[in-house]
């Protein structure tokens, strides 16, 4: 009777590893994806000496590949058009300033499946590009920059079949600035996961 009863977990163990054994044996695929961007960035204080905000509304794409473990490795481009001025005297224009960043690079992250949902926490990094120019009257100045940024970010993402749609919440630092470092930006997203 002691060897039944001992005999029993060890078949039963070995009953339910078969069909494991055979799952890991199946080969997982790799899955590309690739989105479009849109939302709103914050510019918690202004960046350029204008005093202008080079974020707000902004869009953008993402395109990357999701390993069969989970690991994700794509890239981004975001660009917000930030914002314009422009002041009149007499009817004619005497002062317009403008302000927009844009950037990209690659991102690297891990994808989470709950029920429906597609979680992936990542940290991307790359080129951002401030573009400021200011005319007064005949004469202006330009107050570009190109600098490198890390953007820590989330997506949550509803899949249904192929099409994801969902939130991006990502922060763009910049740490070569002493001050104007971080733009929290949060972007509706709608793509197609393969």
């Amino acid at each position: 009777m002691r060897s039944v009863l001992l005999a029993l977990p060890l078949t039963a163990s070995l009953a339910l590893a078969a069909p494991c054994a055979a799952e890991e044996a199946r080969p997982r695929r790799y899955h590309a994806s690739v989105a479009l961007l849109s939302g709103y960035g914050l510019q918690l204080d202004s960046v350029l000496s204008s005093g202008l905000s080079a974020y707000r509304f902004g869009f953008g794409t993402r395109a990357g590949l999701t390993a069969p473990c989970g690991a994700y490795l794509g890239g981004t481009f975001v660009t917000h058009l930030g914002t314009s001025v422009a002041g009149t005297r007499d009817g004619a224009s005497v002062l317009v300033s403008t302000a927009r960043a844009t950037y990209v690079g690659p991102e690297i992250g891990f994808d989470f499946a709950l029920w429906n949902l597609l979680l992936r926490p990542y940290v991307g990094t790359g080129l951002l590009v401030v573009v400021s120019k200011t005319a007064l009257g005949s004469s202006g100045f330009d107050d570009n920059r190109a600098l490198y940024y890390v953007a820590p970010g989330g997506l949550v993402a509803y899949r249904r079949g192929e099409l994801l749609l969902g939130v991006d919440l990502r922060i763009p630092i910049v740490p070569a600035q002493s001050t104007n470092k971080w733009a929290p930006a949060a972007m509706l997203t709608a793509g197609m996961r393969y």
